[in-house]
């Protein structure tokens, strides 16, 4: 599964690197371009940066990550939760193009990722419980808490929170995507370790899961960055 989810991750790459050459010229043309501040000289005269680049990279991901469905033995139940994140990055996406369109209110970058994390809790069949940080396990009496609901609504503030965070640094070069790869990195490294300790068998399957969907992600994110 490892191999030939690295393998079309790295020709989407390549896809991904290509549209967004071809798409850059299109985007600037329609407007949808600004002026790297970064670099000095008179602002008028610098060169344009196009907008929306980000589209680009989505499309491949999702095409990707869909067609894995074809070529990897996804278990039928995974397919849910599966189908259930492409849905939520398709809306996470739509917020982020429609943002560089017409510039949204920052409230509106709170509603949207809120619905968009809905198809992702309403698939989600999984634990609802958190670990203690240990200094405060003698005072609950135990190692971990179930929050039961209150997780869902953890979670949902999560998707808020992380597409916020990253969306802010838009603009700054490099590191709005500079910091979706570096996060995409360590997550990869997580599943890595977890797998080689093979704790169980549920927790390898999970971990396995999680890597078809993250080295597609860091790929196509490489290509944009």
């Amino acid at each position: 599964m490892l191999l030939i989810t690295i393998a079309i991750s790295i020709v989407a790459y390549y896809i991904a690197s290509n549209l967004i050459m071809n798409f850059k010229d299109t985007l600037c043309a329609k407007g949808m371009f600004g002026k790297d501040l970064n670099k000095a000289g008179d602002r008028e005269t610098k060169e344009k940066v196009p907008e929306g680049t980000g589209v680009c990279i989505a499309i491949v991901f999702l095409l990707v990550t869909i067609n894995e469905q074809l070529l990897l033995d996804i278990k039928k139940e995974r397919l849910v939760e599966y189908n259930a994140a492409l849905l939520s990055i398709c809306l996470v996406v739509l917020l982020g193009f429609i943002d560089d369109v017409v510039d949204l209110r920052w409230a509106y970058k709170l509603v949207v990722p809120t619905i968009a994390s809905f198809p992702l809790l309403v698939a989600y069949n999984g634990v609802t419980d958190v670990l203690v940080p240990s200094i405060l396990k003698d005072i609950v009496g135990s190692s971990k808490i179930d929050l039961g609901p209150l997780y869902y609504i953890y979670m949902g503030s999560l998707a808020v929170f992380c597409t916020n965070t990253i969306n802010i640094y838009a603009g700054i070069n490099g590191i709005e995507v500079g910091q979706s790869f570096i996060v995409g990195c360590f997550i990869c490294t997580h599943n890595v370790i977890e797998m080689r300790l093979n704790l169980s068998e549920e927790t390898y399957s999970n971990h396995l899961f999680s890597l078809t969907l993250m080295i597609p992600f860091l790929f196509t994110t490489l290509a944009l960055l």
